[in-house]
C-alpha cells in the first residue's frame, strides 16, 4: 500500500489491519509504501479489499494492491519451513496461505 506521506504512523496501520485480520504482520515498510501479510480468511480477497477500501481515507492511503501469494513464494516457504536443522515442524503441518497488501 502506497500512503500519503511517511508521516503517517504505521503502528495505527497494523493495529488496524490486526484488529481485523489477526495473524497479520508487516512484511516490508520503505518510506511511504508498506506491505503486509495477511492469513486468508473467511471472504478471502475480496473481504480483505473492501475493508482496505472502505478505510482508505481515515487510514490515508493512496491506494493499494492485495493480491494471492504465488506458486513460487509458496514453494520458496515450504522449502524454508522443511530445511531447519531441527526439524521443529511436525510432519503434516501445513503453512497457511497468505495474501500480500
Amino acid at each position: 500500500m502506497h500512503l500519503k506521506d511517511s508521516s503517517i504512523s504505521i503502528e495505527a496501520i497494523t493495529s488496524f489491519m490486526h484488529s481485523h485480520f489477526p495473524n497479520t504482520f508487516l512484511k516490508e515498510q520503505h518510506f511511504t509504501m508498506a506491505e503486509y501479510h495477511v492469513p486468508v480468511s473467511a471472504g478471502g480477497v475480496a473481504s480483505i479489499f473492501d475493508l482496505l477500501e472502505s478505510h482508505k481515507k481515515h487510514l490515508n492511503i493512496i491506494h493499494f494492491s492485495v493480491s494471492q501469494t504465488t506458486l513460487d513464494e509458496v514453494f520458496i516457504n515450504f522449502a524454508q519451513s522443511h530445511s531447519s536443522p531441527d526439524n521443529s515442524r511436525e510432519s503434516g503441518q501445513e503453512t497457511p496461505q497468505l495474501v500480500a497488501i
